[in-house]
């Protein structure tokens, strides 16, 4: 089933020229700078103190966070769909490391778990309601 779906969305790979430029900017680390310094720079307008230990904390967190999704990957070895599958289209190159579980999906959620926590009216953005 997941290869099934897999291939629906892969297939739409080089139909919508914007969409694909999107998701290749989104893959550049870079291109989270300058929103990361604005967040930051916000943040340290409110809040001196609670920036800095809650940016501090929030880092270690997504380490944390990345290391251990790096040892998953090897517990469960999945291979990435383009060193398995064939006909895929590709915008970027493979990967090096294996596919499941994403690493970006777990710092995400991380990142919105930890600033849940932080602000919990912040539901609005992290998609949970406070109550």
């Amino acid at each position: 089933m997941d290869e099934t779906l897999f291939r629906v969305i892969n297939g739409l790979s080089g139909q919508f020229e914007m969409a694909d430029w999107f998701m290749l900017a989104l893959a550049q680390h870079s291109n989270l700078f300058l929103p990361g310094v604005l967040v930051l720079a916000y943040w340290l307008w409110m809040d001196t103190r609670e920036a800095l230990v809650g940016s501090l904390v929030l880092g270690a967190v997504v380490v944390l966070i990345d290391f251990v999704g790096a040892q998953v990957k090897y517990l469960a070895a999945r291979s990435r769909p383009c060193q398995v599958l064939e006909h895929v289209r590709q915008l970027s190159d493979c990967g090096g490391t294996f596919s499941f579980p994403s690493n970006h999906a777990m710092n995400t959620a991380a990142a919105a778990a930890f600033v849940q926590v932080l602000y919990p009216a912040s539901g609005w953005v992290t998609g949970r309601s406070s109550s």
